[in-house]
């Protein structure tokens, strides 16, 4: 597994020199996650390419020739404020590139429930007083 955020930088090309499909987004996921911990900097390129590959296998799924269940799509434990962090608008014209319009929203929604549970775990609720 990884062990060292020194070996992050040779992930991305082993990646695509593997026999596994390197249009299947759940390995781009987990190198984002990576990424966005290691090397926060590189993390809206690896985004783009994870938006790339869901895009293909949205195209494989219309065209009949992949049966995807979306179970490479687990967005709460991909997405994170650190995300955000490095170039909200990177992050923004990545997602607006998504082809299709219902894992679009998925995203979307995901990036916002993020943000809201950020604002939550940084301002404390006080009640209001009631005038007497």
């Amino acid at each position: 597994m990884f062990s060292s955020p020194r070996r992050l930088p040779r992930l991305k090309p082993g990646l695509r020199r593997t026999s596994v499909s390197s249009d299947d987004p759940s390995w781009y996921f987990a190198l984002l996650k990576l990424t966005v911990k290691y090397k926060p900097s590189e993390a809206t390129a690896v985004l783009k390419e994870a938006i790339t590959a869901i895009n293909h296998a949205d195209e494989a799924e219309a065209k009949g020739t992949s049966h995807d269940d979306r179970t490479w799509f687990s967005v709460s434990e991909v997405f994170s404020a650190a995300l955000l962090e490095t170039d909200e608008y990177a992050v923004r014209e990545a997602v607006s590139s998504i082809s299709s319009v219902d894992t679009r929203v998925q995203v979307r929604l995901a990036l916002l429930r993020v943000c809201l549970d950020q604002l939550r775990s940084s301002k404390p609720v006080t009640p209001k007083r009631r005038a007497a």
